[in-house]
């Protein structure tokens, strides 16, 4: 950044070189390769939206009315996008989630190689 007499900022576009072509192609990376990556997996009960006034007076006792009814299926989310639905199950003294539909968003072949991409949800 440089200043001019008046002491007024000048501002120029950056200039970069050009990009090269490495010839590699990602979808050719086995997908084995990424089996250790840790991912967060989470179980959405339900979700509602309210002020932060009414968060404010929440305390011990409150309850909170969720979008969902008792028949909907929860959604199982990794990293942030639903993979799958289910119903609450007790493994003794745990919750667990049993696995009602999948979805399938972008198949992938064995390779790592994605499919057309098109939506599917397979119930079982």
């Amino acid at each position: 950044m440089q200043t001019d007499s008046n002491d007024t900022t000048v501002v120029s576009p950056a200039e970069f070189p050009q990009a090269q072509n490495s010839g590699k192609v990602v979808s050719s990376v086995p997908l084995s390769r990424f089996y250790d990556v840790k991912v967060r997996i989470t179980a959405e009960l339900g979700r509602l939206q309210m002020t932060l006034g009414e968060l404010m007076e929440l305390g011990q006792g409150s309850v909170l009315e969720l979008d969902r009814t008792v028949s909907d299926p929860l959604d199982i989310v990794a990293q942030g996008v639903r993979i799958a639905g289910g119903e609450v199950v007790v493994i003794q003294d745990r919750y667990g989630i049993r696995i009602t539909e999948i979805e399938d968003v972008a198949p992938v072949s064995p390779t790592g190689a994605p499919g057309n991409g098109a939506a599917a949800r397979v119930q079982k």
